[in-house]
């Protein structure tokens, strides 16, 4: 991935941060569901899928991130449920997660609005947006993250199709 940005984040703080998680575990079950989480990172971390200074998803391909963040958060909460070694520092890595795909969807639909994107396209992303905040309210990360997704994705499309 880039080198800074929301993709340095993503590399050097959250997936180290599961890297120590699984160092410390000795529940091979929550070792698995921590490695297929930093995976699923890993793979979200690809440089083709980030542009620029890693605050800004690939128009055409950047929405894989978010639904490579959807499977990790699925594995994480696996995890948290094992009740290991891992369970109390999950929530936070989560949510980190969670910050990241936030901020994308938010700052592509600032981009829209600055571009003058089609209005159906910005409501529609807005509608997402609302949806994701109401499914962090009700604590279902990876619901917002598909939202978010969502989100992004309108406000793309906006930009693409004005």
């Amino acid at each position: 991935a880039s080198e800074g940005g929301l993709a340095g984040l993503l590399v050097d703080g959250i997936m180290g941060d599961i890297y120590e998680l699984i160092q410390g575990s000795s529940d091979r079950w929550e070792i698995r569901f921590l490695f297929k989480a930093w995976f699923e990172l890993w793979a979200s971390s690809y440089s083709r899928l980030w542009i620029d200074d890693g605050n800004a998803l690939h128009m055409r391909f950047g929405d894989r991130v978010f639904r490579y963040h959807a499977k990790a958060v699925g594995e994480l909460q696996k995890a948290e449920v094992r009740g290991g070694s891992a369970a109390d520092a999950v929530p936070g890595v989560i949510a980190q997660i969670v910050f990241i795909d936030q901020t994308l969807a938010e700052m592509q639909l600032a981009e829209a609005y600055a571009a003058g994107a089609s209005p159906d396209r910005i409501a529609k992303a807005e509608a997402a947006l609302a949806d994701a905040y109401a499914s962090l309210a009700d604590d279902r990360p990876d619901d917002a993250i598909e939202h978010f997704r969502t989100a992004w994705r309108e406000a793309t499309w906006g930009i693409q199709r004005r």
